[in-house]
C-alpha cells in the first residue's frame, strides 16, 4: 500500500542564551509504502524574535536549548494552497489550522 501525506509544522526554539526565540514553519511530504517511507521537507520559513517579542505562552514552556514543536496533517489542497500561493508560511493562519 502507498500512501502520501503532507504535514505543516510549527516549531520553537530558544538559544542557549534565552534571549531569544526561533519560529519555524515547515510543509512536509511523507511517502509511505510497504518496503519503505520517506520524509521531503518541502518548504520552510523562519524568523527569530526577542523573548520579550514572543508569545508569552511559548516562552514559558520553552528553556534555553530546548523546543516545541506542533504538526498537523494537511489536505493536498492546503499543500498547494501553502507551497504555490502564499509568499511566506508566516502569511498562514495558524489559527485555522489548529495545530497540536
Amino acid at each position: 500500500m502507498n500512501e502520501t501525506t503532507y504535514h505543516f509544522s510549527l516549531n520553537y526554539n530558544i538559544n542557549h542564551l534565552g534571549t531569544e526565540v526561533i519560529e519555524t514553519r515547515t510543509i512536509k511530504r511523507e511517502y509511505k509504502s510497504d518496503t519503505s517511507n520517506s520524509l521531503q521537507y518541502l518548504k520552510s520559513d523562519m524568523k527569530t524574535y526577542s523573548v520579550d517579542e514572543a508569545d508569552e505562552r511559548i516562552v514559558e514552556m520553552l528553556v534555553p536549548e530546548s523546543s516545541l514543536g506542533l504538526s498537523k496533517k494537511i489536505t493536498s489542497d492546503q499543500f498547494e494552497m501553502f507551497m504555490y500561493k502564499y509568499y511566506d508560511l508566516f502569511s498562514v493562519d495558524i489559527a485555522e489550522l489548529k495545530l497540536g
